[in-house]
């Protein structure tokens, strides 16, 4: 009977601790390694979205597992005390010896790495990276391409980087749950801010501006349909993006 004990306690030890190495190795690969977008070359709307999306069943199941873990060490911990009790009452003392031991591993377990909280910051991601799930997937291709040939430069601008945008956002999301988890002080990017991030991946400005500047002074173009259309698309993503932004929040 006395071999029972470290054996029960190395297979607690195991089942609590098995996982709980973490953030894991994948949780500190950025969203543009994801898309294979190296900096200073632009990103795949479409292929971020597909990201953004995977992430979110990611941290899902990341938190899932970590409330898991809470619940497993809370059973174990009851299980290994009445154990001991019923070790107690049998006269065994190695059945108490190992039944305490195993009450007072899995209370030490949960205490020191803390399940409940890291499903809260899981849980937080997953709020977050569904907020911008649900922002990006009301606009297309179509509706991007058009945004990126409107008049209005700067919402055209905002299109032409809308995949860096998302996928700078969806970052400070990962980055700020690997903070939480390891304890660091989380902080929230404004908006300017984020833009000022999306720079990082941007290729270098052409000479649109320059064009743009040549026309100064030419009578106003006739307003198409399609100029509205483009318009309006613009306008779209504006407020896509400006949504995004605040999911980080």
């Amino acid at each position: 009977m006395r071999a029972i004990g470290p054996a029960v306690l190395l297979i607690v030890f195991a089942i609590l601790t098995g996982c709980a190495a973490i953030p894991s190795q994948e949780e500190f690969v950025s969203v543009p390694d994801r898309v294979a977008a190296p900096p200073g070359t632009k990103q795949d709307f479409q292929q971020v979205k597909k990201v953004v999306t995977t992430m979110v069943g990611e941290y899902h199941k990341r938190a899932s597992d970590k409330r898991n873990y809470e619940w497993t060490s809370t059973g174990i911990t009851t299980l290994g005390g009445l154990a001991a009790i019923g070790g107690a009452l049998g006269h065994k003392i190695a059945l108490v010896n190992a039944g305490a031991g195993v009450a007072a591993l899995s209370m030490t377990a949960s205490s020191h790495f803390n399940f409940a909280q890291q499903s809260t910051v899981y849980i937080g991601a997953v709020r977050k990276l569904s907020c911008i799930n649900a922002k990006i997937s009301l606009v297309d291709d179509s509706v991007l391409r058009d945004a990126t040939l409107s008049d209005d430069t700067a919402a055209a601008d905002l299109a032409k980087s809308a995949a860096q945008t998302v996928s700078a956002a969806a970052d400070m999301v990962r980055i700020e749950a690997n903070n939480g988890i390891l304890g660091i002080a989380p902080t929230v990017m404004t908006r300017d801010e984020l833009i000022a991030l999306v720079k990082t991946y941007m290729p270098p400005a052409n000479s649109a501006a320059a064009a743009a500047g040549a026309g100064a002074g030419a009578p106003p173009p006739t307003v198409t349909p399609a100029m509205l259309r483009q318009r309006a698309a613009g306008e779209v993503v504006k407020s896509m993006l400006n949504d995004v932004a605040g999911c980080t929040k």
